[in-house]
């Protein structure tokens, strides 16, 4: 990755604008988490307090949808930065989504389902890949700021 900047009065101008890419991805990979996160809680208490199936399938439907879009940035994102451990971490992505999307379906379909399947699905799956595995990719995009920083 070279830095295509023209020394002299605007150096830093260019820089900043080269440079900028980078950190608007990690503001939306963080806007994405604080997402998941509002509606990961959302589910949980609507679980927790005995709300509607609708209510909890409505919410349900919106995590999925909202975790579908965080994945597909984060998984353009970790490809256009060489992220050591994309495929793995994609596949991580598709394995979640594939187990939300499961619950959701048997929801649909007027099955029950256990509280407790759900909030595991949420806490071991979700949380501890955004908690876990996401650090490690976002380590990968702040060594690169830090990269960009010093040249």
């Amino acid at each position: 990755m070279s830095c295509p900047i023209r020394f002299g009065e605007s150096a830093m101008s260019q820089f900043n604008e080269w440079l900028a890419p980078f950190a608007a991805d990690a503001r939306l990979i963080e806007d994405g988490h604080e997402l998941l996160f509002v509606l990961t809680t959302k589910l949980a208490s609507a679980l927790n307090d005995g709300s509607s199936r609708e209510k909890v399938g409505g919410i349900l439907k919106e995590l999925i949808e909202g975790m579908k879009t965080h994945f597909e940035i984060e998984d353009e994102i970790m490809e256009r930065t060489k992220y050591p451990d994309s495929t793995g971490h994609a596949a991580r992505h598709r394995e979640i989504l594939g187990r939300l999307e499961e619950i959701d379906k048997h929801l649909a379909a007027g099955q029950e389902i256990r509280n407790e399947e759900v909030s595991s699905s949420l806490r071991d799956d979700l949380m501890n890949h955004l908690l876990d595995e996401d650090r490690k990719y976002a380590k990968h995009i702040s060594e690169i700021m830090e990269k960009l920083a010093l040249l």
